[in-house]
């Protein structure tokens, strides 16, 4: 805000996302502490500018006395955006899932979307 400058971190934030979730992307099941944690920082940092850029911007180009309202509004924007879409996404998986695994024989798609992580087939 001092500066003026928002932009870099508007460009830096993909390239650092991008970077991580693509060495996200080389996990094996054998992976190192070092990797896995080192790759989440990255993409980490991307996500974090990602998400402070906006409210950057808001405080570079807005007049001081409309600052705190375009700040609330772009939080307010983001929180109710992800609120939103979890739940959109949840619902396009599981619908996508069940229509996938329907023609299996022997199994049923709405125990696998019924069945919680710690339930075992053989308990219920």
């Amino acid at each position: 805000m001092r500066i003026g400058y928002y932009t870099p971190a508007m460009i830096a934030a993909p390239v650092f996302m991008s970077i991580g979730a693509g060495l996200i992307t080389t996990f094996m099941p054998d992976t190192g502490h070092a990797k896995w944690i080192g790759y989440q920082f990255i993409h980490g940092v991307g996500l974090g500018a990602a998400m402070q850029a906006p409210s950057l911007a808001a405080q570079a180009v807005l007049p001081k006395e409309d600052v705190s309202i375009g700040v609330s509004l772009i939080m307010f924007s983001q929180q109710l955006g992800g609120a939103i879409f979890i739940a959109v996404g949840q619902n396009v998986f599981a619908s996508q899932l069940v229509s996938g695994l329907e023609g299996i024989p022997g199994l049923w798609p709405d125990l696998v979307i019924n069945i919680g992580a710690t339930d075992s087939v053989l308990n219920g």
